[in-house]
């Protein structure tokens, strides 16, 4: 079996899934990474898995770089809600130097 913008698919038992040897994702800085695909052979439609590996396939960092302050925000709300729950067992501290903002700051440095 085959993906157009991936190559050859490997079913791997354990996961029960099809995946892909190590690529690289340019979106994540050209990283090495695994693509994994669940139902891909029992979904009514696999073109629409094609399209959506070539869409991710064809994105570059900037794509991230542009979603980062909303995915960041969205992080600091799920982290509040769970420190407000007492839920501390599933608290993820981001410690990355780079931080991101809401609020745009346009003009100022």
């Amino acid at each position: 079996m085959r993906i157009p913008s991936l190559g050859a698919l490997t079913y791997d038992s354990e996961l029960g899934c099809y995946r892909v040897d190590l690529i690289s994702v340019d979106v994540l800085d050209g990283a090495s990474c695994r693509v994994i695909l669940s139902g891909y052979d029992s979904d009514p439609t696999p073109e629409d898995f094609h399209t959506a590996v070539s869409e991710f396939l064809a994105l570059t960092p900037s794509a991230l770089q542009a979603v980062a302050p909303s995915v960041f925000a969205y992080y600091r709300d799920v982290m509040d809600e769970i420190v407000a729950n007492g839920d501390d067992d599933w608290y993820v501290e981001i410690t990355n130097e780079k931080r991101y903002s809401t609020t745009s700051n346009s003009g100022t440095n």
